[in-house]
């Protein structure tokens, strides 16, 4: 009887001091910083965190270490490694076997009736269109034919890439790119919802042929900011690089082209529009417009451009000074999220777009004294609602 207690007691000594490790576990894995809301409605950062050093920080006192525990962590090879990853994060966990069992796709489109996804197929010059239905998780595919350069196949791998999807009407836009001899040709391939069949297509560009082995141009696609939201145009910037008998590159030609998806017109900035931006400017295309800004530096100012006559929609926006590289900037349902690093603490303001009035205001503070300030390093990113 003695012997049996005392087994009972090890074993209950055992279970104790697991518990004890466990606690010490878990409270070390507890992240050193929480972000605090000072001023305003935290309601606006309603899925934007501060992520860094292995925690991601919420306004609501979330607060969760981005390894194992993270949404994402199982399925990395379907997420794109953009700052926007966090609305494939909503689809993986709402629609998994539709993100996942397609995680190659090139591009996805989404609203709140569908989810379009599609995969060019370099070797048999055609697009592989999903349709999820949100209502009753139903999916739907057809296969797009496209034109290829198909001597290109063996030189470049991806020779047929969907670079963008949007939904307008019952008409699925499928903006894909094709290499060919002198460089990326664009065309947007304007398909029928319910058929599957293009009822046209329309070359947005293609670059000059040379016979000039030291001329070159350089394309580079400025989408919608926010990946899987519409948007009713899309921007090339366009570059014309000559180089010299030194090696030397001096730029020939610079322009920045729009095309409407609705009308299908295409344009090119106006130069008022273009010499703002050659100033040393990020353009950025959100929701029709142009925002503009030098984000890696101390202080900064976003510009409002209307994107067709290249003049400033809206009187620029001054940012606070901070420390230099710490600034992020992000867009999304009227509001303007601005991260910065200021006396090495990481600040957040968020500001209405139409009023330019604070919405929120808030920064990261210290849950351990011993916490050391040189990891509180924080990166502010959209991570889905």
């Amino acid at each position: 009887m003695k012997k049996y207690f005392y087994s009972i007691g090890l074993v209950g000594l055992s279970l104790i001091v697991l518990i004890v490790f466990a606690g010490a576990a878990i409270a070390e894995r507890k992240p050193l910083f929480e972000l605090v809301t000072q001023e305003g409605n935290a309601e606006v950062m309603r899925g934007y965190a501060l992520q860094g050093m292995g925690a991601q920080l919420t306004s609501d006192g979330g607060r969760q270490w981005m390894e194992r525990n993270l949404l994402s962590f199982g399925y990395k090879d379907s997420l794109d490694t953009d700052n926007y990853d966090g609305e494939r994060n909503e689809l993986i966990a709402d629609y998994r076997s539709f993100m996942r069992g397609h995680q190659r796709d090139d591009s996805y489109y989404r609203d709140e009736q569908v989810i379009i996804g599609a995969d060019a197929d370099k070797e048999k010059s055609e697009v592989l269109v999903r349709i999820l239905n949100r209502s009753d998780s139903k999916v739907r595919e057809f296969k797009v034919p496209v034109k290829s350069n198909d001597s290109m196949r063996q030189r470049v791998y991806l020779n047929i890439i969907v670079q963008d999807i949007q939904l307008i009407g019952n008409r699925i836009h499928l903006l894909v790119s094709d290499y060919t001899n002198s460089g990326w040709a664009y065309t947007d391939y304007v398909v029928d919802r319910k058929s599957g069949t293009v009822v046209e297509s329309q070359v947005i560009y293609v670059p000059e042929e040379t016979t000039d082995v030291f001329l070159r141009s350089s394309m580079d696609v400025k989408a919608e900011f926010r990946e899987l939201a519409a948007s009713p145009i899309i921007m090339f910037n366009i570059k014309t690089i000559k180089t010299d008998s030194s090696g030397s590159d001096s730029l020939k030609e610079w322009r920045i082209m729009g095309y409407d998806y609705a009308s299908g017109e295409t344009w090119n900035l106006p130069q008022e529009g273009l010499d703002l931006i050659k100033k040393g400017l990020e353009p950025t295309l959100h929701e029709g417009k142009l925002f503009m800004y030098k984000g890696n530096y101390s202080g900064s100012t976003i510009h409002f451009m209307d994107p067709k006559t290249g003049k400033q929609a809206a009187e620029p926006l001054s940012l606070p000074a901070g420390e230099a590289g710490s600034r992020y900037i992000r867009f999304g349902d009227g509001f303007i999220y601005v991260s910065f690093r200021d006396e090495g603490v990481t600040n957040v303001i968020v500001y209405e777009e139409a009023t330019r009035a604070v919405a929120y205001r808030g920064l990261v503070k210290k849950t351990n004294p011993k916490a050391d300030a040189l990891y509180s390093y924080f990166r502010l990113n959209y991570i889905g609602k």
